[in-house]
């Protein structure tokens, strides 16, 4: 009974029903899909972020070979933040996002269940949401798409129209905040998915405001979707004013979509088992995802059951007009997003091109399909309610008989090619430099398939920013007087910060081994000084005059962030206001229980709340090509058996036409035994010294394995780079440095027994 407020037993059927989508997610390693990796990376991103005290962060600095990504600037972050909760609970990273995606998969079931059963009824919504769980493409999503994001907007589209439902037929203030907290939450998961489902949702909410004429609650459900798009605008509103500043910009307008559309004919496809094609959705041959014959059957069976339910006379049941209505929406809408796939859409398309290019792959709308399919199927499955007990009890059997059939040919149709190929990865090597040799391999950059999150000030091709210049010419280096070399004293380095102190008779050109991007900042002496690009790497760059002056650089909110978080600020106060002039005590307690766990979460996680570093200062120049400014270690002794992690910090003097190589030794006191070393091109292999500019800060991360056998005591830590062809090392001119094997002792290390 829809009105009861016992357990819907439904509830767990649907959890059951579900399950077998679940289970290829939990095989041993992780997804072997399109995007999955990406969505990986990024998470360990953002917990980075977590740990250096910056919760909330726009710029991951370790992506595009250390150059900085704006990835969540721009991309819609709530994913991230649901895998990341996973994760302080004691999930690893590669757990984490399969949780995620298993999430997303239960709670659409779950709410596509819980608005069909206002619409259709208990059994006719149990059938939608399995419909809506095995649809192809939902799958396709997860398991080969690997599309995160848009795999969780699922979750979104039934709720919202639960909440819109339920306040345009009711009007409780409860439903304000869900339809409120539902539409924003689904712009922060998957912004394109939102801009297709937005029509679709207005479209509801007239239709709905004609059949009751309910012109209050027609009001409250525009001020609830306007307060859900303000809640977000510390998302969208830095996306409509920033994009022109990175290649996502090159997608607005662009007819990429093109190859994407197809013919009805190709569209529809025959085959009793959907076939996952490697490339399906992303190829030139396979360049659209069709639709299974039978969800084609099932919509031409609810275009005869709405004629029939036309033509037939009036039923006696008070909602069948109703029905009739919401049944021909769900047909419109199913066709209509059906249309915008196929080539006859193309004039539409190239009509509203400038929005609707930046959806790139006109599929996409096979998510609202996706809806309409099983509100459609849901409603075949009312056909015998209402009948008399002797007369109708045959009936309901055979829908029962016929749902269940139904369930299991959607579920062997969907399931039985999936792929279910798994990469053998675990936790440990989700590292920033799986990430750059991955993107080296593939010629891409920052974790995605475009340089979309480029900047626009960055000339080089993403395929040769971890390469040396293709067209360099050698030459010799030159001498540099002593004025020529600033002094350059290390301060605190934070997740998105430099601070330092820098002192010449001259003005110097300090650049910073990031792409510059609207939110660098730099500070001479706590006053602002002008940041800008340099080189066709586009670096951040900042000119420090002659004398001696703090400099400090960060990364900070501009105009539109500051006044985008603002707003969302005011109207997430005011939903909680709300909230509490409604349920006073209740919304009150509930809140502080909340955020008392969060914050304890948070706190378990991140602690010991080491959120900068201060880097030990050994300043030795090299050859007048490159100067040590100093050197950070993660710990102050270590175990054998563990892992040091040593940031070299170099300053580049001037340019170089040999890519040097850098090397560091773990040695014991009397020099005969190496116990660790690490050698190649700085910063992972990924920044050859050829890249380097004069005045360039780089930051170099090295590994030491300590062996298990090194015994207890103190070892001794060198650095230095040398030529690759001669392996000579690059010889020191800092007198108080000099070694005769040109070595830089830059510490003596305790080692202690495990």
């Amino acid at each position: 009974m829809l009105g009861s407020r016992r357990f819907d037993l439904n509830y767990l059927w649907v959890v059951l029903l579900a399950v077998p989508a679940v289970i290829p997610l939990f095989q041993s390693g992780y997804l072997d899909s399109h995007d999955g990796l990406f969505h990986l990376y990024r998470l360990a991103a953002l917990d980075d972020a977590f740990k250096a005290g910056v919760f909330y962060t726009r710029l991951f600095p370790d992506f595009a070979f250390g150059y900085g990504h704006a990835v969540l600037n721009y991309y819609s972050p709530l994913t991230y933040f649901v895998a990341q909760a996973f994760h302080m609970l004691g999930a690893g990273y590669i757990l984490s996002i399969k949780l995620t995606f298993a999430a997303g998969i239960l709670l659409s079931a779950l709410f596509m269940y819980l608005y069909a059963r206002e619409v259709v009824g208990r059994f006719p919504g149990l059938v939608a949401a399995a419909v809506y769980t095995y649809f192809p493409y939902h799958l396709a999503d997860t398991h080969l798409r690997g599309a995160l994001a848009e795999a969780f907007a699922f979750v979104f589209l039934p709720l919202c129209l639960w909440a819109m439902h339920k306040l345009m037929t009711g009007g409780r203030a409860r439903y304000i905040i869900l339809l409120s907290l539902s539409f924003a939450g689904l712009i922060v998961t998957h912004n394109l998915t939102a801009l297709i489902f937005t029509p679709v949702l207005l479209g509801y909410m007239v239709l709905l405001w004609i059949l009751t004429r309910r012109s209050r609650a027609l009001l409250l459900a525009l001020v609830s979707l306007a307060v859900g798009v303000l809640l977000d605008t510390f998302y969208w509103l830095p996306v409509l004013t920033e994009t022109r500043y990175v290649g996502l910009a090159a997608n607005i307008g662009s007819p990429g979509y093109q190859r994407h559309l197809a013919s009805l004919p190709d569209f529809i496809s025959t085959s009793p088992l959907f076939r996952y094609l490697p490339d399906l959705g992303g190829g030139f041959d396979n360049p659209f995802y069709p639709l299974g014959l039978i969800y084609a059957l099932l919509m031409l069976a609810g275009v005869a059951l709405l004629v029939w339910l036309v033509v037939r006379p009036a039923s006696e049941r008070p909602d069948s007009r109703t029905r009739r209505w919401l049944l021909a929406f769900f047909l419109a809408v199913t066709a209509g997003s059906i249309f915008m796939m196929l080539t006859w859409s193309l004039p539409l398309w190239r009509l509203a091109q400038p929005l609707l290019a930046s959806l790139q792959y006109p599929w996409r709308f096979m998510a609202v399909t996706s809806l309409g399919v099983a509100m459609v199927t849901g409603f075949l499955f009312t056909l015998g309610e209402g009948q008399a007990e002797d007369a109708g009890r045959w009936r309901t059997w055979l829908r029962y008989g016929l749902g269940a059939g139904l369930l299991v040919i959607l579920m062997v149709h969907g399931l039985a090619d999936l792929p279910t190929e798994m990469l053998p990865l675990e936790d440990g090597q989700v590292t920033v430099q799986r990430m750059w040799e991955e993107d080296f391999a593939a010629r891409q950059i920052g974790a995605t398939w475009t340089a979309e999150y480029v900047p626009i000030w960055v000339e080089a091709d993403r395929s040769v920013v971890a390469l040396p210049p293709p067209d360099l010419v050698p030459f010799e280096p030159r001498d540099l007087a002593p004025e020529e070399i600033p002094q350059v004293e290390l301060g605190r380095q934070g997740f998105l910060s430099s601070e330092m102190v820098v002192t010449s008779p001259r003005e110097h050109t300090l650049r910073f081994h990031t792409f510059y991007f609207p939110g660098w900042k730099a500070y001479l002496d706590g006053l602002e000084a002008p940041a800008y690009p340099s080189g066709e790497l586009a670096l951040l760059t900042v000119d420090i005059p002659a004398g001696e002056h703090q400099v400090l650089v960060r990364f900070e909110d501009t105009t539109p962030r500051l006044v985008g978080n603002l707003i969302s600020l005011l109207t997430a106060l005011g939903l909680v206001a709300f909230a509490i002039f409604r349920w006073r005590w209740k919304a009150v307690a509930t809140a502080a229980i909340l955020g008392v766990l969060l914050l304890g979460l948070v706190g378990w996680h991140i602690r010991p709340f080491r959120f900068s570093s201060q880097p030990q200062q050994v300043v030795v120049n090299l050859e007048n090509q490159v100067q040590l400014l100093g050197y950070s270690l993660d710990k102050e002794a270590y175990r054998s058996g563990e892992t040091a992690h040593l940031t070299l910090y170099w300053l580049g003097l001037q340019e170089m036409s040999q890519n040097y190589k850098v090397f560091v030794h773990f040695m014991d006191q009397g020099l005969t035994t190496m116990w660790a070393q690490d050698d190649g091109d700085p910063v992972e292999g990924f920044t050859p010294t050829t890249r380097w500019l004069s005045g360039e800060i780089v930051a170099d991360d090295h590994a030491l394995y300590i062996p298990p056998e090194a015994p207890p005591g103190t070892y001794k830590l060198f650095a230095g780079m040398y030529e690759w062809e001669t392996v000579r090392n690059l010889t020191i001119l800092t007198p108080e440095a000099a070694s005769p094997n040109n070595r830089i002792l830059l510490a003596e290390v305790e080692v202690v027994a495990p």
